[in-house]
C-alpha cells in the first residue's frame, strides 16, 4: 500500500511539473508585449522643464499655462469625432444590409414557387455574404491583424499598462472601420459596438500624435519629412495618451447605445485601470457631446440619441409592491439561465479556439465556411418554416420581411433572422407576445452557437448586440410561458431581464451593464430587477469560469494584472520571483561598452549603479533613453526633440529602432564617454528581498510600473521584478490542483535564475 501511495505521489508530481512547464512556456511567449511608461521619468531635464513651466513669469490666464484649456478642447474633439465616425459606420452597414434584404424580398416574390430560381437567388446571396466576409478577413490578415475582434480586450490591456504593437496605428483604424462595415453587413452574427469602442480609443490616441514622420521615394531618391504640432507635444506621453484613450472608449460606447453615463461607467469598470475625478468629468463631457452630436445628425429628440437606441414604448408601471415581488422568482430564473448559458458560451469558445486554424490560408478558409454555413442554415430554416402571417401596423419599427410570403403577409421567422438586430430587439422587449414562443426559441438556439463560431475568427466584430438579441429571445420565450401558464402580467420585462442576464453571464460586467441597459431601453422602473438578475448571472458565471474578455487576453498571452490579486501573494516574498543576475549600467561608461550591453540583451531598462563591484543603486534608465543619448551624442546644443524624448520616452513598436553595430563606429567614437547623471530617473521604486509580493503587486497595479528594483540593506542591486514575473507567479498560484508546498517548489524550480534570465520586455522570449 505504501508503494502504491508513493507511486501515486510521484505520478502527481510528474504531472504537476508538466503543468508548470506548460505555464512557463505560455509565460515565455509574452515578450511581444512591452510595458508602457505611465510613471514620469524624474530626471534633471524633467525638473528643469517643470521649474521653467511653473515660474510666475511664464503663467498666462488666471495663473494657468493653457494646458488645461487645450486638454478640454481635445476632450470635446474626441467626443465630436467619435460621433461622426460612429454615424458613418452604421450608415454604411445599413446601406449594405438593406440592399441584400430588398434583393431577397423582390426576387423571392417574383419567382415564388420556382425552386430553381429561388436556389439561384440564394446562391447569389451566399456569394454576396462570402464576398463581404472575405474582404473583411483579407484586410485584417494582410493589412492589420490587430483589427481582429472587438478590440476591447486589447484596449483593456493597453490601459492596464501593456503596449500592444500596432494596435493604435492608422492601418488598424482603416481596417477596423471598413472591416466592421463588411463583416456586420455580411450576415454573420456579429455587431458593431465593440469595434466602436476600439475606434473611440483610436481617436483618443490620435490627438496625442504630435509628431508624424513621412518617408517616401521619388525618382530614385528617398525623402523624409517630419510634421509637428507644437501645441500637442506636451501630451505626447503614455500617461496623457492613456487618459485620452479612456475618454475615447467611453465616447465610443456612449455613441453606440445612447448611454452617456453608461459609457463612462463601462470605461471605468471594464476598460480602465487608472482613473481620477478629473478624468471622470472630461469623459462625461465627451460622452454627452457624442450623444448630442448624434441626436443633431439623426434629428431625434433628446430621449433617443444613440445609434443603436433600444428605446421601447413605456411598459405598464401599475401593480402593487407585492405583485412586483412575485415576479422576482422569474427574474432570478433568468439570471440563473443567463449565467449558465454565459458560462457555456465562454467554455465553448475556449475549446473552439484550440482547434481553430493558425495560418492565414486556414483562417481564410474558415471564414468562407462560417459564412456559407450561416447563410444556408438561416435561409433553409426560414424556408422550411414558411411561417407567413398577416401584416400588422402596431410595430414600432420597419420590422416585417415579406420573404416568400404573399402580399399583405410577412414571414415572422425571416423578420427575426434578417431584420436589423436593434429593430428586432425593440419589438421583442416591447411585447414578446407579438411573437410565437417557438420562433423566439428557434432564434436563440440558432444564433447563440453562431455567435460562438464567429467570435475568434479573423474579422472585426463585436458581441454586444448579438448577445442582447439572443438574451431578449430567451427572456421573451420565458416571459410568454410565465405569463400564459403561471401568472398574469407583462412579458416585456422578462425579455429585458433575459438580455441583461445573458450579457452579464458572458462579459461579467455589473454596474455599467445595468446603467447601459436602463439608458438604452429607457426602462428606469426596472432598474432593481436588472441589478438583481445581473448579480445572479455574474455569480453563476464566475462559479464556472472567467469572463470572455479575460479568456481572450489569456488565449493571446497578454499579461494583464487584475485589480484583485490572488490571496496567496501575501505568502510569497520578492526574492521568490526576482531575477538575480541583473544587467546594470555604470553612471559613466564608454560607448563601446554600452552598445555591447544593448546588443547582448533586449531588456527595456537598466539600474544605474556607481560601479560593477558594489552595485549601489543611483537611478534607473530606459533603453529608449539610451538610444536617444547615443543618437544625440555629438549634437549641441540639444534639440527640442531630444529634450522631449529624454523626458518622456515612448515605447516603440518592434523593429522601429535599429541599433548600429559597434564596428560601424570609429575608434574615437567607441571610447567616448556617456554620462547618465542628467538622464536617469533619480527616484526609481524599490523593494527589499523580504518584501511581501502582495506589496509589489499593489505597486505595479496602482502606479502602473514597468520595473521594480530589488535592493538589500546596503542599497546594492540584487534583482529586478517585472510584469512577466508577477504574471508567471499568478499562473502557478491560481492553479487549484497544486498545494502551497508544491507551488513553492515549482516556483523555485522553474523560475529562471541565471544570466540568461529575461525581463518581461524581452521580445525574443
Amino acid at each position: 500500500a505504501q508503494s502504491e501511495m508513493l507511486l501515486e505521489r510521484l505520478t502527481l508530481s510528474s504531472n504537476d511539473i508538466k503543468l508548470a512547464q506548460k505555464q512557463s512556456q505560455a509565460a515565455s511567449q509574452l515578450g511581444s508585449f512591452d510595458s508602457l511608461n505611465y510613471e514620469h521619468v524624474v530626471n534633471h531635464y524633467f525638473l528643469t522643464a517643470q521649474l521653467s513651466k511653473y515660474q510666475k513669469s511664464n503663467r498666462t490666464l488666471f495663473g494657468y499655462t493653457g494646458k488645461t484649456v487645450i486638454r478640454w478642447v481635445m476632450t470635446m474633439v474626441i467626443g465630436l469625432l467619435t460621433a461622426l465616425i460612429a454615424k458613418g459606420l452604421i450608415y454604411f452597414i445599413h446601406i449594405l444590409s438593406e440592399k441584400r434584404t430588398h434583393y431577397l424580398d423582390d426576387y423571392l416574390n417574383e419567382y415564388d414557387g420556382n425552386w430553381l430560381a429561388i436556389t439561384i437567388i440564394l446562391v447569389v446571396v451566399a456569394i454576396w455574404n462570402v464576398g463581404l466576409a472575405l474582404c473583411a478577413t483579407l484586410m485584417t490578415l494582410f493589412i492589420s491583424p490587430q483589427a481582429s475582434g472587438s478590440g476591447i480586450p486589447e484596449v483593456k490591456a493597453y490601459l492596464n499598462g501593456i503596449h500592444v504593437p500596432y494596435f493604435l496605428s492608422f492601418n488598424c483604424f482603416f481596417v477596423k472601420f471598413v472591416g466592421t462595415v463588411f463583416s456586420v453587413s455580411s450576415g454573420l452574427n456579429v455587431g458593431p459596438e465593440g469595434p466602436l469602442v476600439h475606434l473611440g480609443a483610436l481617436v483618443g490616441s490620435s490627438v496625442t500624435r504630435a509628431i508624424k514622420n513621412v518617408r517616401f521615394t521619388y525618382a530614385g531618391k528617398q525623402f523624409h519629412k517630419t510634421f509637428t504640432i507644437p501645441i500637442l507635444l506636451q501630451f505626447r506621453n503614455d500617461s496623457d495618451r492613456r487618459d485620452f484613450i479612456s475618454i475615447g472608449v467611453a465616447a465610443g460606447f456612449a455613441a453606440a447605445f445612447g448611454a452617456p453615463i453608461g459609457g463612462v461607467l463601462f470605461s471605468v469598470e471594464e476598460a480602465s485601470t487608472f482613473w481620477s475625478g478629473k478624468l471622470m468629468w472630461r469623459a462625461m463631457t465627451a460622452t454627452a457631446l457624442a450623444c448630442l452630436t448624434l441626436a443633431a445628425i439623426e434629428g431625434r429628440n433628446l430621449s433617443s440619441f444613440g445609434l443603436i437606441s433600444l428605446a421601447t414604448q413605456t411598459t405598464e408601471t401599475g401593480g402593487s409592491f407585492y405583485s412586483r415581488v412575485a415576479e422576482l422568482p422569474g427574474y432570478a430564473l433568468l439570471g440563473i439561465l443567463g449565467g449558465l448559458f454565459g458560462a457555456l458560451f465562454n467554455y465553448s469558445w475556449k475549446k473552439l479556439m484550440t482547434i481553430r486554424p493558425k495560418t492565414k490560408s486556414g483562417k481564410i478558409k474558415e471564414i468562407i465556411l462560417i459564412s456559407l454555413f450561416t447563410t444556408f442554415v438561416t435561409y433553409l430554416i426560414c424556408f422550411l418554416s414558411n411561417d407567413c402571417r398577416p401584416s400588422r401596423k402596431t410595430w414600432l419599427t420597419n420590422f416585417e420581411r415579406q420573404f416568400n410570403c404573399e402580399d399583405g403577409n410577412y414571414n415572422e421567422l425571416a423578420s427575426v433572422f434578417f431584420g436589423l438586430k436593434e429593430d428586432t430587439i425593440k419589438e421583442i422587449i416591447n411585447d414578446p407576445t407579438n411573437f410565437n414562443t417557438s420562433i423566439l426559441a428557434i432564434a436563440f438556439v440558432v444564433f447563440l452557437p453562431l455567435q460562438v463560431i464567429c467570435l475568434g475568427s479573423a474579422i472585426p466584430s463585436g458581441i454586444f448586440l448579438p448577445t442582447i438579441f439572443a438574451g431578449a429571445c430567451l427572456g421573451g420565450c420565458a416571459g410568454n410561458i410565465i405569463t400564459t401558464y403561471i401568472t398574469a402580467g407583462s412579458a416585456g420585462p422578462y425579455a429585458l431581464i433575459g438580455a441583461v442576464s445573458l450579457l452579464g453571464g458572458i462579459q461579467r460586467t455589473t454596474i455599467s451593464l445595468c446603467v447601459i441597459m436602463m439608458e438604452g431601453t429607457q426602462q428606469t422602473e426596472y432598474l432593481l430587477p436588472i441589478i438583481f438578475a445581473t448579480v445572479i448571472a455574474n455569480y453563476i458565471g464566475n462559479y464556472f469560469n472567467k469572463g470572455i474578455y479575460e479568456m481572450i487576453l489569456h488565449a493571446r498571452n497578454i499579461p494583464l494584472l487584475e485589480h484583485h490579486m490572488h490571496h496567496e501573494f501575501h505568502l510569497f516574498q520578492a526574492h521568490h520571483v526576482t531575477s538575480k543576475n541583473v544587467q546594470v549600467v555604470c553612471l559613466q561608461d564608454s560607448l563601446e561598452n554600452i552598445i555591447n550591453l544593448l546588443n547582448s540583451c533586449t531588456h527595456s531598462g537598466f539600474p544605474v549603479v556607481d560601479n560593477l563591484q558594489s552595485k549601489k543603486l543611483l537611478g534607473f534608465i530606459l533603453r529608449d533613453q539610451i538610444h536617444t543619448l547615443i543618437d544625440n551624442l555629438n549634437i549641441n546644443p540639444k534639440t527640442k526633440e531630444f529634450l522631449l524624448k529624454i523626458q518622456v520616452p515612448t515605447v516603440q513598436n518592434p523593429g522601429k529602432y535599429k541599433l548600429k553595430q559597434i564596428s560601424e563606429y570609429t575608434q574615437s567614437e567607441r571610447e567616448q564617454e556617456i554620462n547618465f547623471q542628467a538622464s536617469m530617473n533619480i527616484g526609481p521604486h524599490i523593494v527589499t528581498p523580504d518584501c511581501p509580493l502582495s506589496r509589489a503587486y499593489t505597486l505595479f497595479c496602482s502606479l502602473g510600473l514597468r520595473h521594480l528594483v530589488v535592493v538589500d540593506h546596503t542599497h546594492q542591486v540584487v534583482g529586478i521584478i517585472t510584469r512577466k514575473d508577477l504574471f508567471k507567479l499568478e499562473h502557478i498560484v491560481s492553479d487549484s490542483n497544486l498545494s502551497f508546498e508544491e507551488k513553492q517548489r515549482l516556483i523555485e524550480e522553474f523560475h529562471p535564475k541565471t544570466e540568461n534570465d529575461t525581463h518581461f520586455d524581452d521580445p525574443e522570449h
